[in-house]
């Protein structure tokens, strides 16, 4: 008897633990259901504070239009935790394409950078060419005395030669352009002196003649790696010194006495920087008179130490651009 009322009690109390496992019915309220879930999904207890699908499906439980199934809810936490477990992921194409795209104030195209220079330079030279004398008159030397015999005979230099010499010169450079001072010193060979006629048995010889430039330039440069290509015009007046010495037939050397001739002119100037190091470059330049009563026409060589800002060499390839 007592055997009998143990086992029916054991097979009600399974009988009742199935029922409340089961879903529920096909008949039972679609609203209860949904209130179920959302009771379910927005409370926080109910997750471990842990998972971040449980965080995810908290949030679209209570956010969620009413009547959102579970599986928009998972698949909502599945989303964010991919998110979030990876957030070192590589950019997609459009954000590299984003990074790439240059600035207005990168270089573009062969990569020239249009920065002008800007700075100054001092340079050594040597130059040599032609020069011509064109009948210059000559003026005594302050603090000498002329001989009698020279004095109002209308001396003159002329003749056509080669010269030799070597200056200095200094340049400052910005926007493209160049200017400066140029001062140089030369020896000529070939010069003849003439006059007026001398007393019978007198003889007026020239001797070592020599000559300043001192001139300003002003022209505009260009920026190709490594070298720099400028061009300029040049103003300048020209002096030149000269020892006449006189003789006598009879006598001999009767002394000498120094002379002055002054010329002015203008013309062009052109010429190539190459970059030897980044503030020491090598100057071959050529230049020409266009109009002046001493001519000439020559060639200087020389090396210039730059001090100031030059574009670095990988980021220019066409300076002239930026002249247009």
């Amino acid at each position: 008897m007592s055997f009998g009322v143990v086992l029916a009690t054991a097979t009600l109390l399974a009988g009742g633990a199935a029922r409340a496992d089961d879903p529920p019915a096909a008949g039972e309220a679609p609203e209860a259901a949904a209130e179920e879930a959302t009771d379910g999904a927005g409370q926080d207890e109910a997750c471990d504070g842990d998972g971040l699908e449980c965080s995810v499906a908290t949030d679209a439980g209570t956010d969620g239009p009413e009547g959102e199934s579970a599986d928009a809810a998972a698949d909502a936490g599945r989303a964010g935790a991919k998110i979030a477990i990876d957030p070192d992921a590589e950019p997609t194409a459009t954000v590299v394409a984003e990074h790439e795209t240059p600035s207005p104030d990168e270089p573009v195209g062969c990569g020239y950078d249009c920065r002008p220079s800007d700075g100054g330079s001092f340079e050594l030279y040597g130059a040599g060419g032609y020069l011509a004398l064109r009948d210059l008159k000559l003026y005594l030397s302050p603090g000498e005395t002329e001989p009698d015999v020279l004095v109002d005979r209308a001396l003159r230099i002329d003749g056509d030669g080669r010269y030799f010499g070597g200056g200095m010169r200094i340049t400052a450079e910005g926007d493209h352009l160049r200017g400066g001072v140029d001062f140089d010193v030369f020896g000529f060979t070939g010069p003849e002196l003439r006059h007026d006629a001398l007393t019978p048995g007198f003889r007026a010889t020239p001797r070592h003649l020599t000559g300043m430039n001192l001139m300003a330039f002003f022209g505009a440069g260009a920026d190709y790696a490594p070298v720099h290509p400028y061009g300029e015009v040049w103003l300048g007046g020209q002096i030149l010194a000269l020892d006449v010495a006189l003789e006598h037939d009879t006598f001999g050397a009767l002394g000498s006495a120094s002379y002055l001739a002054l010329a002015a002119g203008f013309g062009p100037r052109v010429g190539i920087l190459f970059e030897l190091e980044r503030d020491l470059h090598a100057d071959l330049a050529a230049m020409g008179t266009i109009v002046g009563d001493a001519p000439r026409f020559g060639l200087t060589f020389g090396l210039a130490y730059f001090e100031g800002d030059r574009p670095d060499e990988d980021a220019r390839c066409s300076g002239m651009a930026c002249l247009e």
